[in-house]
């Protein structure tokens, strides 16, 4: 029996220490994915997204997860 593994990136921690959120909040999530997939090959999804104040952000890059796809059979 083998096993079928990817690496994925999960949905990240977002902590939003404001009372607002915008689309534009959303697009500076979509790429700071893109930046760590750029700048950190080895760490390319991000793991914690902190929105500390109006256009004011933090974010940790990690490595991906392993996760069990499906079983597969050899007869």
């Amino acid at each position: 029996m083998f096993f079928k593994v990817a690496l994925v990136c999960l949905a990240p921690l977002i902590i939003n220490n404001t009372d607002s959120w915008s689309d534009r909040d959303t697009q500076v999530v979509i790429g700071a994915g893109k930046r760590c997939a750029e700048k950190y090959p080895d760490a390319p999804c991000v793991k914690y997204f902190l929105k500390k104040a109006e256009q004011d952000y933090h974010v940790i890059c990690g490595a991906p997860e392993v996760e069990e796809v499906e079983d597969v059979k050899i007869k």
